[in-house]
């Protein structure tokens, strides 16, 4: 932002020469072997303020933050089958170092559905609306009453019913 509060654009210039200077081994070295980084942006700042761009620390990271969004959603995409191709404005300097990074290419990628051990056997109910476990529980426990049909039938044979009730449990 200008001291007079009102956001300033970067250049495309400006632009190129910030990611040109970010993507210089000892600059990446430096951003590789720390986690507070402030003191890289400022030695930044001071480089493009050689060059006649005032900006802040803050602001360089925010750019930097925002470039390395929009090439991995522009990577993203690219990678997905059939979607349609889509380029980011600085893509040739920001590739030869973000391209390898675990954070746009991921070292391993883990199937969630993949098999991670020995599948338990789940249980499912019959047309009885019993578990196939409590259906041999029951036979223990049937009633069996049979009635004999009179020996007077028309066909003189004698049938059985067998009427079978399992316990209910409580």
């Amino acid at each position: 932002m200008s001291k007079d509060g009102k956001r300033v654009n970067w250049s495309d210039e400006e632009t190129v020469l910030f990611l040109q200077l970010w993507s210089e081994k000892n600059i990446q070295d430096k951003f590789d072997g720390t986690v507070r980084n402030n003191r890289v942006f400022k030695e930044l700042t001071e480089k493009l303020a050689e060059a006649g761009y005032q900006r802040t620390p803050g602001q360089l990271r925010d750019k930097l933050k925002k470039a390395k969004k929009y090439y991995k959603a522009v990577k993203d995409n690219n990678a997905c089958s059939g979607a349609e191709r889509q380029t980011c404005p600085f893509f040739d300097i920001l590739d030869p170092i973000l391209k390898d990074r675990p954070s746009v290419e991921p070292t391993i990628l883990v199937d969630t559905a993949a098999d991670l051990g020995p599948e338990e056997e789940t249980e499912e109910p019959d047309d009885t609306g019993l578990l196939p476990s409590e259906n041999e529980q029951d036979k223990e426990n049937t009633f069996v009453s049979e009635q004999s049909s009179s020996s007077s039938s028309t066909s003189g044979a004698s049938a059985s019913s067998v009427s079978r009730t399992p316990k209910r449990r409580r």
